[in-house]
């Protein structure tokens, strides 16, 4: 099991940043509402979107950049 961040897509990739890496994944593997900055896990050949997570840190990240 990998959890990350979608950093981008390209063409038919996925890529998501894992703590000190980023790894390339089949853009396939993601639900089509994925989005860049969506907290994923990925088991196998599925990712999903961890919607709390996500909201999360989107919060996180705008209060931070408020200060």
């Amino acid at each position: 099991m990998y959890k990350g961040i979608i950093n981008r897509f390209e063409e038919e990739n996925a890529f998501v940043e894992m703590e000190w890496l980023t790894k390339k994944f089949s853009k396939s593997m993601f639900p089509a509402y994925a989005a860049v900055g969506d907290v994923v896990k990925i088991e196998g050949e599925n990712a999903v979107v961890l919607a709390e997570e996500t909201e999360k840190l989107r919060l996180e990240t705008d209060e931070a950049w408020e200060e």
